[in-house]
């Protein structure tokens, strides 16, 4: 199952959620100060992030290919956030 993203909004507003299989399993959203990009694993997590990085193709490439390693041991996309996290 491929790792896509969705974007939406600009600046401050801007997010992106993460998908695996169609499934939303994250968010990224930059810092305050627009240094970083964050990624919140899990639909509903706006608190804790797990990763961040100060350009936002890295970040996407870290998150990719840590949804697709724990891929394997889960059944479900839903699975694969919970080991991630």
């Amino acid at each position: 199952m491929d790792v896509t993203f969705s974007e939406q909004g600009t600046g401050c507003d801007w997010s992106a959620k993460v998908l695996h299989g169609g499934v939303h399993v994250g968010t990224i959203r930059p810092s305050r100060d627009l240094a970083f990009y964050r990624y919140f694993a899990g639909p509903a997590n706006d608190i804790i992030y797990t990763m961040d990085e100060h350009d936002l193709s890295p970040l996407k490439a870290k998150i990719t290919a840590a949804i697709t390693r724990t891929r394997p041991q889960a059944r479900t996309p839903a699975e694969a956030i919970y080991r991630f996290v």
